[in-house]
């Protein structure tokens, strides 16, 4: 199958939205699907037989301006494609209408909720504003353009299925850990030793924000 993967995401920078694009592309071109990998123009892109990235470029670097561009570059080459896969982000409704325009089957994947990361964005006015608009009046016209929604973990199929009229339409695919990037020291009493710590006491660590969604998921 030959897919039109869009994804507003820097791979160029380490953390968890470059391994998540990463392991879809790689798992679908693993089993031998043909995979384009839009991708703004300096993000990168992932080496792959089976894996072509296409960069595109916009001015102002926005989102809004880049769906416009990436809209008009899937209406061009639309007859390359069976099916569209959307990592859905701010504004990105314009590729959801040109993937119906076009007649292609599209899937959104939601990787997050928009109202827990604004919570705690150091930024929350400017994005509690611009997601609102989004959550409450674009993000529903995308969900009915979607043939497939795919959810990252179950709790976010709760908070989205209001607004794509019910639960029909989604998939709980879960997200991994890459062992590549985690490696538990088998020494853990020398460990324990060069931190300092207690060797009777338990000891909880976290990386990043610890949401809702992320410890609701069975994974």
């Amino acid at each position: 199958m030959r897919i039109a993967y869009f994804a507003y995401t820097n791979l160029n920078n380490h953390g968890a939205p470059r391994i998540h694009v990463r392991a879809i592309a790689e798992g679908l071109a693993d089993k031998g699907h043909e995979i384009t990998l839009i991708v703004p123009a300096g993000f990168g892109g992932i080496e792959h037989e089976n894996i072509r990235t296409v960069e595109i470029s916009s001015r102002p670097h926005h989102t809004v301006f880049w769906s416009m561009k990436a809209r008009t570059w899937l209406a061009k080459n639309r007859d390359n494609f069976d099916i569209v896969y959307l990592r859905d982000f701010y504004n990105s409704t314009p590729i959801a209408k040109a993937s119906k325009a076009a007649g292609l089957r599209i899937v959104i994947e939601v990787n997050g909720s928009l109202k827990n990361e604004i919570s705690v964005s150091a930024e929350k006015f400017k994005y509690r504003m611009i997601g609102n608009i989004d959550r409450y009046f674009y993000l529903r016209r995308r969900f009915k353009i979607a043939d497939v929604i795919i959810a990252v973990s179950p709790g976010l199929i709760d908070e989205y299925a209001p607004f794509a009229g019910g639960r029909e339409k989604f998939s709980f695919l879960p997200n991994g850990v890459d062992i590549d990037l985690f490696a538990p020291s088998a020494e853990k009493e020398i460990l324990r030793e060069e931190l300092d710590l207690s060797r009777f006491k338990p000891l909880l660590g976290a990386v990043g924000s610890i949401l809702k969604y992320h410890i609701e998921s069975p994974v």
